[in-house]
């Protein structure tokens, strides 16, 4: 088998899987991630850091990759869930690279704990709905421009003022109004 050390030091969690998706090596990054040692992981299935509802359905997907190995990111741009030690599951980013050796095939894995990622944009459209309902509920009127002042939005005490409707509105720049 090769020697995967080098990604001892790398920034994210790594774990190698051999072609039947058992543990080969894991490295230190696991534990922050997963609360799991490395040496806890090797010989597992990857499927034990996933939830229990999608573990059928990601030996398809392993098996899948196995057939056309190429390096991607998992769930194209979708958060996926991981399975923590406690049983906590947390939101993650995984990156996959196939390695060819003769020993056969391995997949490299590049876990990221997104955790604080998704909860600040939980709390970004938190906020930007608040603020929509303070002006959409305002009774004077108001616009929301972008940085080119086109009109993004305008409040319907700011139709009901000016006569106007959405579809004169919205995208237009200020002065054309």
């Amino acid at each position: 088998m090769p020697d995967y050390s080098l990604f001892d030091h790398a920034p994210d969690a790594i774990i190698v899987a051999d072609a039947s998706g058992k543990i080969v090596f894991a490295n230190p990054h696991v534990e922050e991630v997963f609360g799991f040692t490395p040496m806890d992981l090797l010989g597992r299935a990857v499927e034990d850091l996933m939830p229990h509802r999608v573990r059928e359905e990601h030996t398809g997907h392993r098996a899948g990759f196995a057939r056309k190995p190429a390096a991607r990111s998992m769930a194209m741009g979708k958060t996926l869930t991981a399975l923590r030690s406690d049983g906590s599951e947390i939101p993650v980013e995984v990156s996959l690279s196939p390695h060819r050796v003769k020993e056969g095939l391995f997949v490299i894995a590049a876990v990221r704990d997104v955790t604080r990622r998704v909860a600040l944009q939980r709390e970004s459209a938190y906020a930007a709905q608040l603020a929509l309902g303070i002006v959409d509920n305002a009774r004077m009127p108001m616009l929301v421009l972008d940085a080119e002042l086109r009109i993004e939005l305008a409040n319907p005490a700011f139709h009901s003022c000016f006569r106007t409707t959405p579809d004169e509105t919205n995208r237009r720049h200020l002065i054309s109004i």
